[in-house]
């Protein structure tokens, strides 16, 4: 429930709402409520609780002024489960009302725009979510409800989308436990499926952009995929996360680095955007930023990898001559599909003055399962 109202309130345009993985971590912490504001840079923490007897359901909602611990409004909503979306939409509105964001015509339409949905299926993707949330490790559980939320309601979309990510995930070269051959046509096909029961939902705009970026190479489809993905849902973290990739794909690099610190300013917390944040600030040759970035990560948790690569790589170019560093270059060759192929040909010594084709060609001979699964050049 909590990322549900997260994503609806983050159709507001006017307004920053902080993503779920960063909200989390707060669950069950004793902190005071005006540290939590200042750790997270918001002005308003909305509080609640959800009350389910059978099919009914009650959510109470309360906005408080984080700077001062002060109440400022609170409200219960209750109806039959069927309608949680529209109660959802009910809160959202009446906390913009009470803080005076002026929504436009469509922001109205798109929160508005809710369905009666079988509560079975509604529960199941929530569970899904639920996994999701601690994949890598839990996908599979979260695949099975997601397909199970599908079957109880055929035409519920959010269920679409969470099937779409999970796939992708799974063949994601961490991963690795399906081939993209078999797994990205089949996210493709989800993220598809969802759109086409509701254009408005920025999280399949999101997921089919992934696709695109990432297995079809179709750099267009995916520029306006995610920037519809955002138009919808400005405060989509992983929209804006992989728009930076996307723009660093394209050797946009100074674009690229500010939609990389929009998504942290949305998730702050996340591990997974700030490890990200450290090869973006890599390629836009601040060095220095990536060094003290990995740092304080690495002391948060000794065991990531990329930060130890990345911060190496960051002391090796600060080393060098000037004449001896690529600040000049573009971050990918010219010809680079992909910024894995940009990636082996930028770090791997035995890849120099190599076709991206070739590079790819002895990643996917690598003992390590996840690279085998690599695409290569048509």
């Amino acid at each position: 429930m909590t990322e549900e109202l997260i994503a609806t309130l983050g159709k507001f345009g006017a307004l920053r709402v902080i993503s779920r993985t960063s909200v989390m971590q707060y669950k069950g912490a004793h902190k005071p409520l005006p540290q939590i504001g200042r750790e997270l840079n918001v002005d308003a923490v909305v509080e609640g609780s959800v009350l389910r007897s059978g099919d009914r359901v009650r959510i109470t909602a309360q906005l408080i002024h984080a700077p001062t611990d002060r109440h400022l409004w609170a409200e219960s909503y209750e109806g039959d489960l069927r309608d949680v979306l529209a109660l959802q939409s009910r809160v959202a509105q009446a906390i913009a009302r009470e803080i005076r964001v002026a929504l436009t015509p469509e922001e109205r339409g798109n929160v508005a725009n809710t369905r009666p949905v079988s509560p079975a299926a509604y529960e199941a993707y929530l569970k899904g979510r639920h996994y999701w949330n601690r994949m890598p490790r839990k996908v599979k559980e979260a695949t099975a409800y997601f397909e199970q939320a599908i079957e109880k309601d055929p035409g519920y979309a959010l269920p679409y989308t969470g099937l779409a990510d999970s796939y992708a995930t799974m063949a994601t070269w961490e991963i690795g436990t399906v081939s993209p051959q078999e797994a990205m046509p089949k996210a493709k096909a989800a993220a598809l499926k969802a759109l086409s029961l509701d254009d408005t939902l920025s999280e399949a705009h999101a997921s089919l952009a992934y696709v695109k970026l990432h297995y079809d190479w179709d750099w267009p489809g995916t520029e306006k995929e995610i920037k519809r993905a955002i138009e919808v849902n400005p405060n989509n973290a992983n929209a804006h996360h992989w728009y930076s990739h996307y723009l660093m794909t394209t050797g946009r690099v100074r674009e690229s680095l500010t939609e990389s610190k929009r998504a942290l300013e949305l998730d702050p917390l996340d591990p997974y955007m700030n490890g990200h944040m450290s090869w973006h600030y890599y390629y836009a040759h601040q060095y220095d930023q990536v060094v003290q970035l990995c740092r304080e990560l690495l002391e948060m948790n000794p065991n990531l990898f990329w930060q130890r690569l990345a911060a190496l790589m960051s002391r090796k170019q600060c080393s060098r001559k000037p004449s001896q560093s690529f600040r000049r270059r573009s971050p990918f060759p010219t010809r680079t599909r992909s910024p894995f192929q940009g990636w082996a040909m930028r770090t791997l010594p035995q890849n120099k003055g190599r076709r991206p084709r070739n590079c790819l060609s002895s990643l996917r001979t690598s003992p390590r399962g996840g690279m085998s699964r690599l695409r290569t050049l048509p």
